[in-house]
């Protein structure tokens, strides 16, 4: 595997210090974290420094990836974690709702995101909802998390995830279906 090989030497470059090693591997992965960290952000401010705290968590953890594994997988990991730590850290209060009856909503809507015309930026609608609505819809719908998971990773019930994952959908269909630019949106005041 050329690509893996290729990592493998930059990562061990990494390791001994090599700047040119480093620049190497922020260049070749900026795109992938980057657009991790604009779904997870409310803005392109926000994303930025996102972006900083995944690498800077990159470079300081590089020594434990294991290269008998891929590194791709291990990068998002680490880039979702360092995410969720930001929001954690600059969200005083995730405001997480519940409702009671949306499992079989759920259900019916379970593949309606799947078509989405790739040309629209979905990230840029994304960071209109509250972070307690992006979080958990990026980490149910784009991380495939299952709600037991969310709920320990976020510390709230399955049924708070389930609802809050519910009204993030229903407020990006909204969005979708009015075909409205996402930065012609308010910005959302809920936290």
């Amino acid at each position: 595997m050329v690509q893996k090989e290729n990592v493998d030497f930059i990562i061990e470059g990494c390791l001994k210090g090599n700047e040119a090693a480093e620049k190497k591997l922020f260049e070749k992965f900026y795109g992938y974290v980057k657009s991790t960290c604009q779904r997870y952000a409310s803005n392109k401010d926000e994303a930025d420094e996102m972006l900083n705290d995944c690498f800077y968590k990159v470079f300081t953890y590089l020594d434990r990836f294991d290269n008998q594994y891929e590194f791709l997988p291990w990068l998002r990991k680490v880039s979702i974690n360092a995410c969720l730590e930001y929001i954690r850290k600059n969200s005083k209060h995730l405001k997480f709702e519940t409702l009671e009856l949306f499992e079989k909503q759920e259900e019916e809507h379970a593949d309606e995101f799947e078509d989405i015309d790739p040309q629209i930026d979905v990230a840029s609608y994304l960071q209109k909802l509250t972070p307690a609505y992006r979080t958990v819809f990026n980490l149910y719908v784009m991380e495939e998390y299952k709600h037991q998971e969310i709920a320990e990773i976020l510390g709230i019930s399955v049924n708070t995830s389930k609802s809050n994952l519910s009204r993030a959908k229903d407020q990006l269909r909204n969005m979708l279906s009015q075909n409205i630019p996402a930065n012609k949106h308010k910005k959302s005041n809920g936290v």
